[in-house]
């Protein structure tokens, strides 16, 4: 016989679910699947699951839990309401009334479109970048999907199944934290896992504290690309430099600038100096513009 939800609950001498209104499940009978829920047990999750049971203990209705069964062995899968189930149990533990009966809707589908319904469902927590992308890497690789398909199913592009599966195979435990913190929107860690690959978890680091020297809490893509000096400024260096240059006399220069000269030190005007260490110390400190690696360390004192 092949089992399947009705049946179940017509067979008086099966306890694992039963007829009402709607088809009731017992929760003892439900069965998790390994590797089903993508999600990232995290304080997120931890927290919703907590306000769930707030709403079971204060007689709040949730929505009822998705379930299928498998038609050879009689096992009731878990499909979606990972969350709630999860409240459900713990609601169990302290409430001794409680008949262990919940509310279960059959679902229809394909293996592929029973493991995409997380990303459909609107009944849930909503799902976070890199858990879609572990997603559909799954459905790609175990279940045969194509890009096409996977982008057809969650209703997205290709272009975010692709950005998706970068984060989740590329990315790291540390980019996974900062965009799920709201310290980098999911599109701007696709840039950086994109040109960093494996180093973009210290380049995360850098931009943090670049933002946070400009009072940002959240690395955008302003705070990422560093500002050009202005050309005032630019024009101030260069105008600072040819004074410099011609207080050194147009013979000694051009011995310096080919190489001529047999002296490795030369005498400079303190006060043509001084105005191009000023103007080049304005022109960083207003851009904050050059990457401190980039920078050539001019000035020993700098801070």
């Amino acid at each position: 016989m092949a089992y399947t939800l009705n049946n179940i609950a017509s067979d008086k001498n099966n306890q694992a679910a039963k007829r009402g209104d709607s088809i009731r499940v017992n929760i003892r009978n439900i069965k998790i699947v390994d590797g089903f829920n993508v999600r990232t047990q995290d304080d997120e999750l931890r927290e919703h699951i907590a306000s769930l049971l707030a709403a079971l203990v204060a007689n709040l209705p949730i929505p009822a839990i998705e379930v299928w069964v498998n038609p050879e062995t009689g096992d009731i899968e878990l499909v979606d309401g990972h969350c709630r189930f999860a409240a459900y149990l713990q609601y169990a533990d302290i409430e001794p009334e409680f008949d262990n009966y919940i509310s279960a809707v059959k679902f229809e589908g394909t293996p592929f479109q029973r493991k995409m319904r997380i990303a459909s469902s609107n009944k849930q927590l909503k799902v976070k970048p890199v858990e879609l992308g572990r997603l559909y890497i799954d459905a790609r690789d175990n279940l045969g999907a194509t890009r096409q398909e996977i982008a057809a199913e969650a209703g997205m592009s290709l272009a975010h199944v692709d950005q998706m599966i970068l984060l989740a195979s590329k990315g790291s435990p540390e980019i996974e934290a900062a965009i799920g913190e709201g310290v980098i929107s999911a599109t701007d860690a696709v840039k950086l896992v994109r040109e960093f690959g494996t180093e973009a978890p210290k380049e995360l680091e850098r931009r943090i504290e670049v933002a946070a020297e400009q009072g940002k809490v959240k690395v955008t893509a302003k705070v990422v690309a560093p500002k050009p000096p202005s050309r005032p400024r630019v024009d101030m260096v260069v105008s600072n430099a040819v004074v410099l240059v011609n207080s050194l006399g147009k013979d000694l220069a051009d011995s310096v600038a080919d190489g001529s000269t047999l002296d490795n030190f030369i005498k400079v005007s303190a006060d043509a100096l001084a105005d191009l260490i000023m103007a080049v110390r304005e022109m960083q400190q207003a851009g904050k513009a050059l990457d401190a690696d980039k920078q050539t360390e001019l000035f020993s004192g700098e801070e």
